[in-house]
């Protein structure tokens, strides 16, 4: 809950940043009131913060808390087992770190030696 962000709080933040000019800050305006993004959307802690300070560090921690709370929740609802895994396709646009995010997964559940690992990026 604390990590929820409404659209007026967004754009709070924005403004006080400082570092957005006024015609920067109507178009974000405008592409929120067109994303589909809710009352319900959430930020990452780093973006919370004044001023934002987003890092490498937090989106790994951002990254590892959003894909492992979701294969956890998947594996414990299929009653699959980490090591039953042959297969791995890791697909992110924007953050591509090293090691990769597959590479994170298959080391943090101990994923079988010979599991097949994609990790598509861009």
């Amino acid at each position: 809950e604390s990590l929820k962000c409404s659209r007026p709080y967004f754009m709070e933040k924005s403004l006080l940043t400082g570092v957005f000019s006024d015609q920067i800050l109507d178009f974000q305006r405008r592409i929120l009131e067109r994303s589909g993004l809710g009352e319900d959307t959430y930020l990452p802690v780093t973006l919370h913060n004044s001023p934002p300070n987003p890092s490498m560090e937090s989106a790994r921690k951002e990254g590892e808390a959003v894909m492992y709370g979701a294969i956890d929740e998947l594996l414990a609802k299929t009653n699959v087992k980490p090591k039953d895994i042959g297969i791995l396709i890791v697909n992110c646009s924007l953050f591509n770190p090293t090691p990769s995010l597959s590479a994170m997964i298959v080391n943090h559940y101990k994923l079988r030696g010979n599991i097949v690992s994609y990790n598509l990026g861009g």
